[in-house]
This record gives structure tokens, C-alpha cells and sequence, in this order.
């Protein structure tokens, strides 16, 4: 190995394995990803405001779907990055990584179950893209909503914490399966978990009429539909982690993409098609296209994957009060996904209470 890919792998273990330092540009994009989602879910809500919003920055926040797939490609590579390291040890356990993961996620989500029943109990309108959480709990108890409760409503955003939940149980289980051939293999093994929701989305949209009710049912809530863009994040994880591959075509592509120009250059490319395919998303389409819910999905998580590779080499300067900012929002971001749809209804909610007592305020929130 050179002194370069040693160097290169030192970089990848200090947040792959350590996880002691948080890493700027990951920061960035966790903080862009909670812009993305929140600004979507905002003017979702609002469209009698649509017509005095410019049309480039409209397009960017009906865009801002695509956020939670930001999120996927995240959580694939440094959950990736962390398990391909760890499960390479005899010494490794599952009981201690699900103890870990569920310190991490369950009690801040099952608190916010807890403040959504309470509104719900409070009958609260507010509530309304809430109301199946009381009705359906077990589910979301154990992170089984994007299963069972494919259409919306499906607590608010909770779907994707269970996509995010089962990719934490299955990725170590499938790394230990794979563990004797992964030297040569693995990078193989992943691309093949990238072309499985791929050939599903593609042959289930051939065989079924997909209307509004079947998008989210069999396309966006289902971990075998979306567990491309977390496997994209974990090839990512293997392209910038330096680790050993088979196969001269495959080391080829992957020494070209940790160069900025060619980086650079399939970001672009892969950013236009990725919008092109999946442009009837941004609104809500009752019969999406066909690009859409087949390559679209993949595009989009393999655009955010390009561009992450892209911004890890480049290391972007800004301004220390704007990183400062920007670590904020990345530490609050969890929560703010957790919250945010809560917080924009109320708000709505106190607006529309404003104007019935005859004082005129603007009640899209």
C-alpha cells in the first residue's frame, strides 16, 4: 500500500472507526438535508404561495424531497465505513452496535411518539399528518410503519427512521455473512444490494399501475425499495476508505473517482439527469413517471454520493461563524427532522386561531 492510500485510509479511520471528530463537510450536508426536507414540507403545505416564490428557488424547495435521501447516503457511509472496519474483527459484537444504534435513536424518537400522542389526544388539527401513530403505535414502536403503513399519512416523517432502523439490523448481519469473501468480493456484494431495489422498482412498475397510493406503498416507504441509496453510501464509504477490491475495472473506476475533476465532472452530470428523472416528484403527482420511481430514486442518492466524495476532497473553505452555524444545525438536525412538521402545524394552527378573531394574518406556514 502507499504512502497515500495509508494516509488517505488513516483520514477515513478517524471517523469511521474512532468516531471521536466530526467532520466538516458531513456537517454541511447533514445541515443541508434538514434545510431540504424542511423547506419541501413547508411549501408542500403552502401552494396559494407558490406563484410569488422565483421559480429557481420554488424548484429547490419542492426538491427538497430528495433531503431524506441525503440522509440514506449518510448513514450508509459512515455506518458503512464504521461496520466494514469493525466486522473484520473476530472481536466484534452485534449485541453491542444495537445497543449502541438504539441508544442513539430510540428514546429522542419515542419521546416525540409520546408528544404526538399527546397532541392527538388533545384533538388538535395540527395533528393530522400524526393521526395514524396513535391508532397504529405498535408499529412504530418497533419500526415497522414503511411496512405496514404505506400510504400516507405515516407519522409525519417516522417512515424514514424505520428504512434507517432495519439498515442498522441487516448491514452487520450481511458483512458477517459475506466477511470470508470480502477481500475480494465486497465491493461486488454492494453493488449488487444497489441493483436489487433497482430491478424491483422497475419490474414492479411494469407489472402494476402505480397511482398515488401504490408510490408510497410499494416505491418511497419500503427499506427493499430504498436500500439502494443507503448501499450507495456504503460504496462511498469503500471508494473513500481506500479498501482492498478485486478486479482491474473496478479498481480503475474507483481510483477515477477519488480525483476532484472526474468527481466534479459525473456530480453535474449525475445532478441534471437525477432533477430530469425525478422532476414529477416535486409536486404531488397522482400518476408519477416512470423515471421517477425506478432509476430516479438511485440518481438522486447516487448524485448526493458524488457529491459527498466530491466535497471530502476539496474540503470547502468557509468563514468559522458560518461552520459554527452549520455544526448547529447538523447537531440539532435529528431533532429537527423529528419535530419540525409538529412545530410548522401549530404554528399554522395558532395563525388560523389569530384570524378568527378578525385580526388578518397569513395562515400558510
Amino acid at each position: 500500500m502507499s504512502s497515500t492510500d495509508s494516509s488517505r485510509r488513516s483520514a477515513s479511520l478517524q471517523f469511521f472507526v474512532t468516531g471521536t471528530s466530526r467532520v466538516p463537510v458531513l456537517d454541511l450536508l447533514r445541515f443541508v438535508a434538514i434545510l431540504l426536507v424542511m423547506l419541501r414540507h413547508f411549501a408542500a403545505r403552502n401552494p396559494q404561495y407558490h406563484e410569488y416564490i422565483p421559480l429557481p428557488i420554488l424548484n429547490t424547495m419542492m426538491f427538497g424531497w430528495t433531503g431524506v435521501d441525503l440522509f440514506f447516503v449518510l448513514s450508509g457511509f459512515l455506518i458503512g465505513g464504521k461496520l466494514i472496519e469493525a466486522t473484520a474483527s473476530s472481536s466484534f459484537s452485534l449485541t453491542r452496535f444495537y445497543t449502541s444504534r438504539a441508544l442513539r435513536i430510540v428514546p429522542a424518537y419515542y419521546f416525540s411518539l409520546v408528544v404526538v400522542i399527546v397532541i392527538v389526544l388533545m384533538e388538535s388539527a395540527s395533528a393530522r399528518d400524526f393521526f395514524d401513530v396513535n391508532d397504529y403505535m405498535l408499529f412504530h414502536l418497533l419500526f415497522l410503519q414503511n411496512i405496514f403503513l404505506g400510504s400516507p399519512p405515516n407519522g409525519g416523517v417516522y417512515w424514514s427512521l424505520a428504512v434507517e432502523e432495519q439498515f442498522y439490523l441487516f448491514l452487520p448481519i450481511f458483512l458477517l455473512w459475506v466477511r470470508p469473501l470480502r477481500d475480494k468480493y465486497l465491493s461486488r456484494f454492494i453493488l449488487a444490494w444497489i441493483c436489487f431495489p433497482l430491478l424491483y422498482r422497475v419490474l414492479r412498475f411494469t407489472l402494476q399501475e402505480v397511482g398515488f397510493h401504490e408510490l408510497y406503498s410499494y416505491f418511497y416507504h419500503p427499506f427493499y425499495s430504498r436500500a439502494d441509496s443507503l448501499g450507495i453510501g456504503v460504496l462511498c464509504a469503500i471508494i473513500h476508505g481506500g479498501y482492498s477490491t478485486h478486479g482491474n475495472a473496478i479498481k480503475y473506476i474507483f481510483s477515477l473517482l477519488r480525483h476532484r475533476s472526474v468527481l466534479f465532472f459525473l456530480t453535474v452530470v449525475t445532478g441534471v439527469a437525477a432533477y430530469i428523472s425525478t422532476r414529477g416528484l416535486s409536486g404531488d403527482p397522482q400518476v408519477p413517471a416512470a423515471s421517477a420511481v425506478t432509476a430516479g430514486f438511485t440518481l438522486v442518492a447516487a448524485f448526493y454520493g458524488l457529491l459527498m466524495l466530491f466535497l471530502l476532497q476539496v474540503q470547502p473553505k468557509l468563514s468559522p461563524a458560518l461552520w459554527k452555524i452549520i455544526n448547529v444545525g447538523a447537531h440539532l438536525s435529528y431533532s429537527g427532522y423529528l419535530y419540525h412538521i409538529l412545530v410548522r402545524d401549530q404554528i399554522q394552527n395558532l395563525l388560523v386561531s389569530i384570524e378568527s378573531m378578525g385580526i388578518q394574518v397569513p395562515v400558510g406556514i
